[in-house]
């Protein structure tokens, strides 16, 4: 199993997926890394939260 990404990490990821859905053309694909992008949010407020 990886290791789990620290709270940066996961907001790190959130803003790359949110730079390649904003000049997306295709509106299902934008959606889709948009939606990503959420719950990368939710795993990095996850990470923040937990101690350790």
């Amino acid at each position: 199993m990886p290791p789990l990404r620290t709270a940066q990490q996961c907001r790190q990821k959130v803003s790359e997926l949110i730079a390649e859905a904003v000049p997306e053309p295709d509106a299902v694909r934008r959606e889709g890394l948009l939606g990503m992008a959420d719950q990368w949010i939710k795993v990095a407020r996850r990470r923040h939260q937990s101690p350790g």
